[in-house]
């Protein structure tokens, strides 16, 4: 506070306001307590990193997004690099080994009749109140940061299975539209001070989750491709980690076209009911 104080050149009970917007805003918080609000008393406070709206951009910027494509490998050029795993009705569920990470990554590619729109409205338009529809280990989570029109910030709480316990992740997303109408929602991991560590979870890391939305054909059919690395951290083996991903991956991908193919019997019985 007198240090608040010295720099403003104001009253010591303006600088504790002062600094309690800086305590809301992640530059710093109580060392144990991140909610103890900001006062004039002999406490102790750690400081940390809020990133620039220029910074948070640089994380998912188009070199980023032009090498998570190239690892998709839409155009299937280099299949053999990626291992199949299983077979789904729709599609296929493949595995790759990334170099620098014992985890592999999983790749789920699938075809669908739900509309390109459809799958915005789910994954991202409400992707809040909507996550909890197609993720069983969802518990909460919300917007930190809207830091442009397609990049924010949000924060997920996971309730995972034993022996994993409890899990939540800090990520940017960016919404990135082509031309041809296909769209990548990719998220990645980023580090803000306005969230802190959470009593009885553990931090883990998003390497990438890409989401490639593709119009197939005049019809509405559509093709969906979800990638991800994903580090729980924690003493897991490295072995189950992989396993419990790809489960995970193909769960939630279930769980989407379940909700978006759902949507478009909705709109054909309402046509039909119109007409």
């Amino acid at each position: 506070v007198t240090l608040l104080s010295q720099i403003l050149g104001v009253k010591r009970a303006e600088a504790v306001s002062v600094g309690e917007v800086l305590r809301t805003e992640g530059y710093f918080r109580h060392v144990y307590n991140a909610d103890k609000k900001f006062s004039d008393r002999d406490l102790f406070y750690r400081f940390h990193h809020v990133p620039t709206n220029e910074e948070i951009l640089t994380e998912v910027c188009d070199e980023w997004i032009d090498f998570i494509v190239s690892l998709m490998d839409i155009a299937g050029l280099n299949t053999k690099s990626w291992r199949l795993e299983q077979e789904l009705t729709k599609g296929n569920v493949y595995s790759k080994k990334i170099p620098g990470w014992d985890l592999r990554a999983v790749k789920i590619d699938v075809t669908t009749t739900a509309r390109p729109e459809q799958f915005l409205t789910v994954i991202t338009d409400n992707l809040i109140s909507r996550y909890e529809d197609w993720n069983e280990n969802y518990l909460d989570g919300y917007k930190v940061k809207q830091v442009t029109p397609e990049v924010a910030i949000y924060h997920w709480k996971f309730a995972l299975k034993p022996p994993i316990s409890n899990r939540d992740f800090l990520i940017v997303q960016r919404i990135h539209k082509y031309d041809n109408g296909s769209i990548l929602v990719i998220d990645k991991s980023i580090e803000h001070g306005k969230v802190g560590p959470i009593p009885g979870f553990e931090r883990g890391k998003v390497v990438f989750q890409a989401r490639y939305i593709q119009p197939c054909d005049n019809n509405g059919h559509t093709r969906y491709i979800q990638m991800n690395l994903t580090d729980v951290k924690g003493k897991v083996p490295q072995s189950l980690v992989n396993t419990a991903n790809i489960k995970r991956s193909v769960s939630q991908v279930e769980g989407i076209l379940r909700i978006v193919e759902a949507d478009v019997l909705t709109r054909f019985i309402h046509t039909a009911d119109s007409t």
